[in-house]
């Protein structure tokens, strides 16, 4: 039986505009459809301020649509220090934004995990790549990346709801 606590979760990319709202709202339609929303939170934001109060970038828009995703909407944010106290889990995108993340909230309760511990077996990638300088394939590629990680990452979400 699984408790009641909710968890919350954290993705992360540097400017919050193309990666993590893309991680988000594949995961919010993953947790939606194997009926967690109740359950479990998530949210985004970057490491870097270059995209402050900025929407999702109109490619990765496309793209998500492209997909099937629904969006509700998103303005960029900033990492803060309290968000490694208020998320349980927090999930950068790339190894970068993962130095980054471990710099920003040295000591901070949140387990921080990369996003590529996810990705499929037989994946050779060790991160989600910046689509932000490609084209409309390379915002594609990160939607089908993430939606193929989606599985395993809700295995990970139901062990975390389970202890």
């Amino acid at each position: 039986m699984l408790h009641t606590t909710k968890i919350r979760i954290l993705f992360v990319c540097l400017g919050n505009i193309c990666r993590s709202p893309a991680a988000e709202i594949v995961c919010r339609a993953t947790l939606l459809n194997a009926g967690l929303t109740e359950r479990v939170e998530v949210d985004s934001c970057g490491t870097a301020a270059y995209h402050v109060g900025c929407r999702l970038d109109s490619r990765m828009l496309a793209a998500l649509r492209h997909a099937g995703y629904e969006y509700g909407g998103h303005l960029a944010r900033q990492l803060r220090k309290r968000d490694g106290e208020e998320f349980n889990f927090i999930v950068p995108q790339d190894d970068e934004n993962l130095r980054d993340v471990k710099h920003m909230l040295h000591g901070c309760k949140a387990h921080i995990i990369p996003m590529c511990k996810w990705f499929p077996r037989g994946c050779d990638l060790h991160e989600v790549p910046d689509p932000y300088y490609g084209d409309a394939a390379d915002f594609e590629s990160v939607v089908q990346l993430l939606a193929d990680s989606m599985p395993r990452f809700l295995e990970d979400v139901r062990a975390w709801l389970s202890e």
